[in-house]
């Protein structure tokens, strides 16, 4: 019978599992400590995830951490695909973890896309992620500092701002891997069965926004993939590209 934990047990099973101590791990959760305890720095599962320890992220589940926690970085399969952990993918998955899909919250593969994280995407398609789901993500770079002087007395005030990088809002992996230029993702994704006739929440398709970015070889690809031609000049309002 495990001991009554105490309340220091929580936050030093985080860093035993942030380092992949698994000796330590082992002896507090004998303890009794808590498997799904979750402070600001999140939840010891989700340090083992993103530090790639899979290990000591099995000793936690076999105790009964939530392999289906969410935090703001999104499920642990979100997190194991922008850490670029595509071992601990493969075991999250095997042990019960949803690579996403319809009706889910969740959208790794539109992350992975987003991320160009190839052997990610490979096993999360081959796990039964929705080639064509939807979500946003950020999807390109922040924007070059602006700076700009005020005046006021006989002090000049200096602001600096950045601007956020752009969002794909209702998009499909394929839309986001075009508008980021990763074409050996986008073939990934097209021999996965992906639609590129899709449009997002601008009412832009994949070779609407190759069109934009004047990639004509993505184009080419799009194209040769079944990829309809352009209504408009950027396939959405009638506006100039």
């Amino acid at each position: 019978m495990p001991k009554k934990s105490s309340p220091d047990t929580g936050p030093e099973l985080i860093r035993a599992s942030r380092v992949g101590n698994l000796k330590k791990v082992k002896e507090l959760i004998a303890q009794g400590a808590d498997v799904n305890y979750n402070s600001l720095a999140g939840t010891p599962l989700g340090n083992a995830v993103r530090a790639g320890h899979i290990d000591t992220a099995a000793e936690l589940i076999k105790a009964g951490a939530d392999i289906h926690q969410r935090s703001l970085m999104g499920s642990l399969v979100e997190r194991a695909v922008s850490e670029d952990q595509p071992k601990m993918l493969s075991f999250l998955l095997k042990a019960g973890a949803k690579p996403g899909g319809k009706g889910s919250a969740d959208t790794p593969l539109l992350r992975a896309a987003a991320e160009n994280k190839l052997e990610c995407a490979k096993i999360l398609l081959k796990a039964g992620a929705d080639v064509n789901e939807t979500g946003s993500v950020v999807c390109g770079d922040f924007g070059e500092p602006e700076i700009t002087e005020e005046t006021s007395g006989s002090m000049v005030v200096r602001t600096t701002h950045v601007p956020n990088p752009p969002v794909a809002r209702a998009a499909t992996p394929l839309i986001v891997a075009v508008r980021r230029g990763y074409e050996e993702m986008i073939r990934l994704l097209l021999e996965a069965g992906a639609d590129p006739n899709r449009t997002d929440k601008e009412g832009f398709s994949a070779r609407a926004w190759a069109t934009r970015s004047g990639n004509t070889r993505i184009v080419d690809l799009l194209q040769r993939r079944g990829a309809k031609a352009l209504q408009f000049p950027e396939d959405g309002p009638a506006r100039p590209i």
